[in-house]
């Protein structure tokens, strides 16, 4: 946990990659999917902070889909968006798109085509939001949470600002996985950007919503299979 200043409360952004959360730490554990952020944040990982920015970076799943007709899984995630978007989550939207890759597998044949959907746009739109806020808002603290090395460039930037126009910033990155050989650890020199830290189980656990939210437009439940 960082100090609080003697002042007034930390400022904390927080920016979260959707898909490395989800791939890296929720995909297999349903009971920890309806996870609020903003609980996360202030209770767990920096208590006592202001939290004027908490952004959740995704794609619509299931893209080709009828509008008019949402698959399962589109259901479950309207009712996770709307449950985020009513504890002041912004949700910044990339998208899917089918994509050839070749499998390089002797299992498979090696170089065999396949398709695979592939989340655009949400990196790009993580790094664009976490620079232009930082040099509106001069945080205190910007944390990620991911593991993906393609925010690197954007921390750097926020950092050689930071120097430029004689502000202090702390940037965090949390980890959401327990393997020690995840790339964004193992990046050359990378703890001349940010510290890191992991991402535990046990604080997934303890920010879940409540099983059901009374919204203005209605009632918001877990989804079923998430128990």
């Amino acid at each position: 946990m960082l100090p609080e200043t003697a002042t007034r409360p930390r400022q904390v952004c927080v920016y979260v990659d959707g898909f490395n959360l989800y791939h890296r730490l929720l995909e297999t554990r349903p009971a920890l999917k309806w996870l609020s952020l903003r609980k996360l944040a202030a209770e767990h990982l920096f208590p006592g902070s202001a939290l004027p920015v908490i952004k959740f970076f995704t794609a619509r799943i299931d893209p080709h889909a009828s509008a008019t007709a949402p698959t399962p899984k589109q259901a479950r995630q309207s009712a996770y968006w709307r449950a985020l978007e009513s504890t002041k989550v912004e949700i910044i939207t990339g998208s899917l798109e089918w994509r050839d890759h070749r499998c390089k597998s002797d299992a498979c044949g090696r170089y065999e085509r396949y398709r695979r959907m592939t989340e655009k746009m949400s990196d790009v739109n993580l790094a664009l939001h976490l620079y232009r806020d930082f040099t509106e808002r001069f945080p205190d603290v910007v944390c990620v949470i991911s593991g993906d090395c393609d925010v690197v460039p954007a921390l750097k930037m926020v950092r050689e600002h930071a120097h430029r126009v004689q502000r202090k910033v702390m940037i965090v990155v949390y980890l959401p996985s327990q393997d020690d050989g995840l790339f964004f650890n193992r990046l050359p020199r990378h703890h001349q950007v940010a510290r890191t830290a992991k991402l535990g189980e046990s604080q997934l656990r303890l920010s879940q919503f409540p099983d059901q939210l009374v919204l203005a437009d209605g009632v918001c439940a877990r989804p079923d299979t998430w128990r």
